[in-house]
């Protein structure tokens, strides 16, 4: 077959709607095991097409395996997200300055850490420490990225909203494992993006809209930490989101 004939078939395969009543059955999932083999295919066979590479990437990071609260699928989901991420750090590692690629590689090592932290809270307090380190390390990586962005094109505000997000994110798994001076910091410097961004005019609408429930969010693991100044400040912000 040929190649952009077989791209064309995995693109199908990808946007094939999922029924309703499988939404946990990961071994129904027929679709997206086809597209995911269609693309490895011509990734191997493609190796220095970079567009075959990205799109692969995008389909491993997808919940074809159920969303990660859920524990039916959630082995699948992290192995898929690591080899999302094999193949983001080789497109970052050839393409450093093509944002598309960074901004996928940052999702990819935000979602790995919803996956971990909700592996961590199923298992043994035993395993539970080096789980939770793993997500943090994932996070941290997340923010090494999504701060590279910010910095190389400021105006992009999207990069911003996400800075703020992953902050809240490295909070959380902080405070997880009893890290609240660390979980202080990452809440502080997403209170400082969101300053920022609130100050922002023409902010686009769909940045915006989600404002509002960041600052709740990052309110209540203030509240978590301890840090009652925090706390103050997100609900002032989320107050002037809403108005």
């Amino acid at each position: 077959m040929n190649p952009a004939h077989e791209f064309l078939l995995a693109c199908c395969y990808r946007e094939f709607p999922r029924p309703m009543a499988n939404i946990t059955n990961v071994s129904l999932d027929v679709h997206a095991q086809r597209a995911i083999k269609l693309l490895s295919d011509l990734v191997d066979r493609f190796p220095d097409n970079q567009h075959y590479r990205y799109e692969l990437i995008e389909t491993l990071r997808s919940d074809f395996f159920g969303p990660p609260h859920l524990a039916e699928g959630r082995e699948r989901t992290q192995q898929s997200l690591r080899d999302a991420l094999f193949h983001a750090n080789h497109l970052i590692e050839r393409y450093p300055n093509v944002p598309q690629y960074a901004v996928t590689r940052m999702h990819v090592l935000h979602k790995l850490r919803h996956v971990l932290t909700h592996m961590a809270r199923s298992t043994t307090v035993k395993e539970q420490a080096a789980i939770f380190e793993e997500s943090k390390f994932a996070l941290e990586g997340a923010d090494t990225q999504i701060r590279i962005l910010v910095k190389r094109w400021p105006k992009v505000f999207s990069y911003q909203f996400w800075s703020a997000v992953v902050d809240g994110s490295l909070a959380q798994v902080c405070l997880d494992i009893g890290q609240n001076g660390d979980a202080k910091e990452a809440l502080a410097s997403a209170l400082t993006t969101l300053n920022g961004l609130r100050q922002t005019e023409h902010l686009a609408t769909h940045v915006h809209s989600h404002l509002p429930n960041v600052c709740s969010v990052l309110s209540d693991l203030a509240q978590r930490a301890k840090a009652e100044d925090l706390v103050r400040e997100m609900e002032s912000e989320r107050k002037r989101f809403n108005q």
